[in-house]
């Protein structure tokens, strides 16, 4: 895995997160407006955990997209 920086994120892609990897289920909200995301864990240890987050918020506390 690597990080992307300024990557964009959509539904089906990857980020990594409160030190874990995420798919992105669903985006609400615009691109250029504040963006809320439906993940869902992929890590083993936790996979299938659900966590929605305003993604500007978590974004600028090191999350980041992932490319694969």
């Amino acid at each position: 895995m690597q990080r992307a920086i300024g990557a964009t994120t959509e539904p089906g892609s990857f980020v990594e997160l409160r030190d874990r990897p995420w798919l992105v289920e669903e985006i609400q909200g615009e691109a250029n407006d504040l963006q809320t995301l439906n993940l869902s864990c992929i890590s083993d240890d936790a996979q299938g955990e659900r966590l929605e987050i305003l993604w500007d918020a978590d974004n600028s506390l090191g999350g980041s997209s992932l490319h694969w």
